[in-house]
C-alpha cells in the first residue's frame, strides 16, 4: 500500500489527511476529540454529511453513510459524484468523544487528480470544524466541486481545439506515406485516426492533470 499526502491550497493552510490505495480504492483517515458526548456527537456528523451529499446507510455501533455511485460519476464526472463510503467511529474520550473517520473512495474507471483529493480531505478535516461548533463554508466546497466539473469541460475543449489542426496535418503527411508503403484502406484510416486519437487524448489528459491542481484554484 502506497502513502499518498492530499495536497493544500494558498486559502487552506496545513490541510494534509493520511491516504491509502489498496487496490482499487482510495482510503482517507481523520482522527480527532470532538468536545461533545458521543450521541450528539453521532447526530451532528450526520447532520453535517448530510449537508455534503450523503446518505445514510447503517447506524450501529459505526456511522456509516454514501455518496455518488459509478455509474452518476461516469454520466457526469465531478468529486462529488464519485463513489463514497464514509465510516465514523466513536468512543467516549473523557468529557468528550474521539472520532475517527474513514473514508473509502472507490476508483474504479477513474483517474484521480489532485482536486479530487483535496476536496475529500477538506470535508473530513472541515467535520472536525463543524463538531467543536465554529463556522464552516459549505458554499466553498460546493463551489469547488462545480469549479473541479468546469475545468474538466474546458480541459476537453482545449484538448480538441489544439488536436484538431494537428490531426488534420497528419492526415495530409500520412495519407501520401502510408499509400506510398502500399497500406490501403481501412487499416491506412485506422492507423490516421488512432493517431489522431491518440494526441487527442494526452491533450486532454495534460490540460485535467494541469487544471485540477488545487493549487492554481
Amino acid at each position: 500500500m502506497n502513502r499518498i499526502s492530499a495536497l493544500s491550497m494558498a486559502h487552506q493552510e496545513g490541510l494534509s489527511v493520511p491516504i491509502e490505495r489498496v487496490g482499487r480504492y482510495l482510503r482517507f483517515r481523520w482522527s480527532f476529540v470532538a468536545p461533545v458526548p458521543v450521541e450528539e456527537t453521532r447526530r451532528r456528523l450526520q447532520d453535517y454529511f448530510t449537508r455534503l451529499g450523503y446518505t445514510l446507510a447503517s447506524s450501529g455501533d459505526a456511522l456509516v453513510m454514501k455518496r455518488g455511485t459509478l455509474a452518476r460519476s461516469m454520466l457526469k464526472w465531478s468529486p462529488r459524484n464519485l463513489a463514497t463510503e464514509l465510516t465514523a467511529r466513536l468512543a467516549p474520550a473523557g468529557d468528550g468523544t474521539a472520532v475517527t473517520l474513514e473514508l473509502q473512495l472507490n476508483r474504479t474507471g477513474h483517474t484521480l487528480y489532485g482536486a479530487e483529493l483535496y476536496l475529500h480531505a477538506w470535508e473530513l478535516k472541515e467535520a472536525e470544524t463543524y463538531l467543536r461548533g465554529e463556522p464552516v463554508d459549505f458554499a466553498a466546497m460546493e463551489h469547488f466541486d462545480r469549479r473541479t466539473l468546469e475545468r474538466v469541460y474546458l480541459s476537453m475543449g482545449l484538448g480538441v481545439a489544439i488536436a484538431i489542426p494537428i490531426v488534420v496535418l497528419i492526415v495530409v503527411i500520412g495519407r501520401p506515406i502510408l499509400s506510398d508503403l502500399g497500406v490501403d484502406r481501412p487499416l491506412r484510416g485506422a492507423i490516421l485516426g488512432g493517431l489522431g486519437g491518440g494526441i487527442a487524448g494526452s491533450l486532454v489528459w495534460l490540460f485535467i492533470r494541469v487544471l485540477l491542481n488545487p493549487q492554481k484554484y
